[in-house]
C-alpha cells in the first residue's frame, strides 16, 4: 500500500485560484484530515489574497465556497477593506461590485461586517499617523528650536 500524498499544488498540478479553491472545498467536504490534506492549498489562497487585486467574482467565490474556513473569509474581507481605506490606486477596480455583493449577502453591516472592519482599519491608520507625528516631533525637537 502506498503512502498518501498531501494535497499540494505541485502534486495536483493545479494553477488557477478557482481550481485551488474548489480543491480545498472538496477536501473539506470529503473530510480529509489536515495531516493528510496539508496546508498548501490554504496557504496559496491566503497568499493570493495579499498579492494583488481580488475581483468581485474571486471575493464571492472565497466567501461562498470557503465559508467553513472563517479565517480565510475574514482575511478576504480585511484585505478588501484595507485597500479601500488606503484609497487611490490601492482601491480594488471592482470595489463597487464587491460592496454590492457584500450588502446583498449581509456581510457589509454589523459588528463583524465589512463596514466595521473599515472603521477599525481607519482608526488604526489614524493612531499610526498620530504616533508617527509624535515620534517625528520628538526626534527633531532638538534640531529645530521652534518645535520646542
Amino acid at each position: 500500500m502506498s503512502k498518501p500524498i498531501q494535497l499540494t499544488i505541485a502534486a495536483l498540478n493545479i494553477h488557477t485560484l478557482e481550481t485551488i479553491v474548489e480543491t480545498y472545498a472538496t477536501a473539506y467536504a470529503f473530510r480529509i484530515p489536515r495531516h493528510l490534506r496539508g496546508d498548501d492549498l490554504r496557504d496559496a489562497i491566503y497568499k493570493y489574497m495579499h498579492q494583488g487585486y481580488l475581483t468581485a467574482a474571486e471575493f464571492a467565490m472565497i466567501v461562498e465556497w470557503l465559508g467553513f474556513d472563517g479565517g480565510l473569509v475574514k482575511t478576504a474581507k480585511n484585505v478588501v477593506m484595507d485597500r479601500l481605506c488606503k484609497g487611490g490606486k490601492a482601491v480594488l477596480p471592482e470595489m463597487g461590485k464587491i460592496e454590492e455583493y457584500a450588502e446583498r449577502m449581509g456581510l457589509w453591516e454589523g459588528a463583524e461586517g465589512m463596514e466595521a472592519i473599515g472603521e477599525n482599519i481607519k482608526a488604526g491608520m489614524a493612531e499610526n499617523d498620530r504616533k508617527d507625528a509624535e515620534g517625528a516631533q520628538a526626534r527633531y525637537a532638538g534640531s529645530f528650536p521652534a518645535l520646542r
